[in-house]
């Protein structure tokens, strides 16, 4: 083979993975504009319960640093410009600008570290899992200074009515999404082995999914029962005053 078709076989090839490439990331980016907007909105608190978190895992278990970050500032450019994929169906500049959008904004660093920690530790679950508990108590910080700032009030109760409340679905999002990723790699590698094991991959990941899903609704429904008897407690504490 001469040195030009060398040349013209890898320019193809160099296309071939930057088209599969830039659909992955539109795929993804569709991902999230479908998952951003299903939320559960709190009486108490302008934050709602939302989805956007776990559509960023898994947008970076997918794609990794870099492209999985693109994915998710394409979605933000979207909700800037006027498309309602954010929460509730919202979308508009007024949404990055209200109390909302420190959270919005900070799930950049979310992709950002998780990505790093993605990339630069070839996959490995427990770096990655670290790495999504750090970007998200980035931000959570980031999310929280902006809450506090436009409502006036202090960290601590920025912290009270933007994160305290989240935690146990966000623990429940990421343990969801390590499972989606242990399930995909082992169905990955299944393609290699034989019909059976394949097979038998399907299944676990149909019943992983179900429980992953069980997993998720029960979390949220605790949360707001915890949420319902704090509540409750602080206004008897109130009255009682």
């Amino acid at each position: 083979m001469s040195q030009n078709e060398t040349s013209g076989t890898v320019a193809v090839d160099n296309q071939k993975i930057r088209t599969k490439q830039m659909v992955l990331i539109a795929l993804m980016t569709a991902v999230t504009c479908v998952l951003g907007p299903l939320s559960i909105p709190l009486p108490f608190s302008p934050v709602p319960i939302s989805l956007t978190n776990f559509a960023i895992f898994l947008a970076i278990f997918v794609l990794g640093m870099k492209s999985g970050t693109i994915s998710f500032i394409i979605y933000l450019l979207l909700g800037a410009i006027g498309v309602p994929v954010f929460s509730s169906f919202r979308g508009g500049l007024q949404v990055l600008a209200g109390p909302t959008g420190g959270y919005l904004i900070g799930f950049i660093f979310l992709a950002l570290i998780m990505g790093f920690a993605l990339d630069h530790f070839d996959r490995k679950l427990v770096p990655t899992i670290i790495g999504m508990i750090i970007g998200m108590a980035v931000c959570y910080t980031f999310g929280t200074v902006w809450l506090a700032k436009l409502l006036s009030l202090s960290f601590k109760e920025g912290l009270m009515m933007g994160v305290i409340p989240y935690l146990p679905g966000d623990a429940a999002k990421i343990i969801i999404a390590a499972i989606v990723f242990i399930v995909v790699m082992m169905m990955f590698m299944s393609l290699m082995l034989s019909t059976t094991t394949i097979v038998f991959a399907t299944i676990f990941a149909m019943v992983v999914m179900f429980m992953s899903l069980m997993l998720f609704t029960t979390t949220i429904v605790f949360t707001a029962i915890v949420v319902m008897v704090v509540r409750f407690l602080l206004s008897s504490m109130f009255s009682c005053l």
